[in-house]
This record gives C-alpha cells, sequence and structure tokens, in this order.
C-alpha cells in the first residue's frame, strides 16, 4: 500500500520531534508571538509544493514532496542574549535528525518509508537582532519510492 502525503509529513514530524529539542510543535503556521514564549522553541512543519519526474515514458514519475520546517526562538529583552544562537542550534537538531538510517546508500529513509528525506535549499534566516526574536525556514524535500 502506497503512503499517503499525511503519513510521509507524519513519519517527518515524528521523527524530527524525536530530538526533544522543540517545547512546542505544530502543524500549521501561526504569528510567532501567539504560538511560544520567551525562551520556547518552536517547530513549524508545512507542506510546500510536490514535484513529479517522469525521467522516461515507461517508468513510473519520481515524485518528491517539499516542506518547510519553520523555526522560531525568542530570547526576550535580554541584550545579552543572542537570538541566532539558539536558532542555530535548533537547524543543528534538523540535520542531525534526518541523518542517514540506510548506511548502505547513506540517505534518511524515515525507517524504510520513503528513498530519501533530506534538508535541500536555501535555508532562510530572521536572526531577530532587533526583537529577539529569531526565525529560519529549512527546506526538506521527501522523495517518495
Amino acid at each position: 500500500m502506497a503512503l499517503t502525503r499525511e503519513d510521509i509529513i507524519t513519519a517527518v514530524l515524528a521523527r524530527l520531534s524525536q530530538s526533544g529539542q522543540f517545547d512546542i510543535i505544530v502543524r500549521r503556521l501561526r504569528d510567532p508571538e501567539t504560538i511560544g514564549g520567551v525562551g520556547q522553541s518552536v517547530l513549524a512543519l508545512l507542506m510546500e509544493s510536490e514535484q513529479y519526474d517522469r525521467p522516461a515514458l515507461n517508468q513510473p514519475p519520481r515524485r518528491t514532496m517539499n516542506l518547510l520546517a519553520v523555526l522560531f526562538y525568542d530570547v526576550g529583552t535580554d541584550e545579552n542574549a543572542v537570538p541566532a544562537a539558539k536558532l542555530n542550534a535548533l537547524v543543528e537538531v534538523i540535520e542531525a535528525q534526518l541523518a542517514p538510517d540506510n548506511p548502505l546508500l547513506g540517505t534518511c529513509t524515515l525507517g524504510g518509508r520513503v528513498t530519501q528525506c533530506m534538508v535541500s535549499g536555501k535555508i532562510e534566516y530572521a536572526p531577530g537582532e532587533i526583537t529577539g526574536r529569531s526565525t529560519a525556514v529549512v527546506p526538506i524535500s521527501v522523495l517518495i519510492p
């Protein structure tokens, strides 16, 4: 039985949640001021797009689901705190959670559910120097079998 889109998103979210580094985990993006408070790390996992590629007429299409892991962290009004420092650590958590679980191929397969799941593309940052609230948007690509 083929995996549904929700099965895949749930598997990615479960993998990212295993770190225990996120205080709040959501699937619906809201204003960061309404999601978490000072000192709380937030992960929002969102669907961005899908890509279908057909390498040849006699082969099935290769599907890639593109997700966004949106990270928030608020250091509050502490002038000595560097908002981007905690944010950088959270991005590294995402990278670590998507480390290869298939040593033969060197890919993260979410326990054999997908062909590959990885950080892929440009990570966007709003480091929060003025407000104390930092944000990163981490693109994740999932190659679906």
